[in-house]
Order: C-alpha cells, then sequence, then structure tokens
C-alpha cells in the first residue's frame, strides 16, 4: 500500500466521523487577504475537538487550539470553515 492509498484511507475515515458527529461547516479559501470569505469551495461536514477523541473534554483555559474531523482531501492551509447556519 502506497502512502497516498494510506492517506486516502485516513481522510475517509475521518470523513464519515465528521458525518456521524459535526455539523455542516462552508469552506472557504480565500483569494485576497480583503475578502477571505468571498471564495465558497463547498460545504461539508466538520466535528471539533480539545485535544479528546472522545468529545467529552471541554477546551481547557488557555489552550486556544482546536482539532477537527474533516474530509482533509477537500481542505488546504488557510482554509475558513464557517459554520453553515452563520454563513454569509
Amino acid at each position: 500500500m502506497t502512502p497516498d492509498q494510506i492517506n486516502a484511507k485516513i481522510y475517509a475515515g475521518r470523513a464519515k466521523a465528521a458525518a456521524r458527529l459535526g455539523y455542516p461547516f462552508s469552506l472557504y479559501r480565500p483569494l485576497t487577504a480583503t475578502a477571505p470569505l468571498g471564495n465558497l469551495i463547498t460545504t461539508l461536514p466538520a466535528a471539533f475537538n480539545a485535544a479528546d477523541n472522545t468529545y467529552q473534554k471541554p477546551n481547557l483555559y488557555g489552550k486556544a487550539i482546536w482539532y477537527t474531523d474533516v474530509d482533509g482531501s477537500q481542505v488546504q492551509i488557510g482554509d475558513y470553515l464557517v459554520n453553515a447556519a452563520n454563513a454569509t
């Protein structure tokens, strides 16, 4: 099995977890710094957790990092995920 095949399986598993646990988020890929939410790519499910894969612990004070389960084949570094209910 090649590394690309392994990554595809991991992405598919994360996508299944997000579909089961998450909410729909709009995926934006900025084209300019002045309008980061001007380029809507798609809507996909995403589930966020605070470094706890059981989704049962809250984020600790002073810890601004969140982890997400999302289909990694659709996102890139620098993309924005906006709750689809609050999307502009």
